[in-house]
């Protein structure tokens, strides 16, 4: 296989590219710290959503009303993994 033929680029084009790196980067980390937070959050609603469905349950059969057929609670989302489809690269 032949290497690949160089790309030559100024030094403000670097520059500019490594200054976008580092936006991004810093976009990306952000992003996945909101991410992490409202992840947290959806599972602190889920979890009090139970609690209140528990007591609604022990109330209805306290005064003899029959519940309501249960309904599956929503699991949390999973991150996921960009797949290699997602990105591109350039050779």
């Amino acid at each position: 296989m032949a290497p690949l033929p160089g790309t030559t680029i100024s030094i403000s084009e670097y520059r500019a590219l490594c200054h976008t790196l580092q936006t991004l980067t810093t976009s990306q980390s952000i992003l996945t710290q909101e991410m992490a937070a409202l992840r947290a959050h959806q599972e602190q609603i889920i979890a009090t959503q139970t609690q209140h469905t528990a007591i609604l349950r022990q109330i209805q059969s306290h005064l003899g009303i029959p519940s309501a057929p249960q309904h599956q609670m929503p699991a949390p989302l999973e991150p996921t993994e960009p797949t290699p489809g997602d990105t591109q690269t350039s050779t």
